[in-house]
């Protein structure tokens, strides 16, 4: 990906781009929610070994997602950025 792609992709789906990588802040109801949202997150990050950054404070989850081995947001954070938005719409409700 070119750094217009992934300007292009932070902008469309509101994730910023950061020194740590692509950062985007979750807020739940609870801390009940922000901690099953991050292990729902720990899952794919297993899944497709690749392991963001996360930051809880009570309901609120800052997570970032940035490809270590590169030293660069690759298309690997992009479709796990992507992964993270479907996970939060879970919650989005609650």
């Amino acid at each position: 990906m070119t750094k217009n792609d992934i300007n292009h992709f932070a902008k469309t789906n509101n994730w910023q781009i950061t020194s740590e990588g692509l950062s985007k802040l979750f807020q739940f109801s609870d801390f009940k929610f922000a901690i099953e949202f991050i292990n729902e997150i720990a899952k794919i990050s297993i899944n497709y070994n690749h392991h963001p950054k996360l930051i809880n404070s009570y309901a609120k989850v800052k997570l970032l997602w940035f490809t270590n081995d590169e030293n660069k947001i690759t298309e690997k954070d992009t479709q796990q950025a992507i992964k993270s938005d479907e996970i939060f719409m879970k919650f989005d409700n609650k």
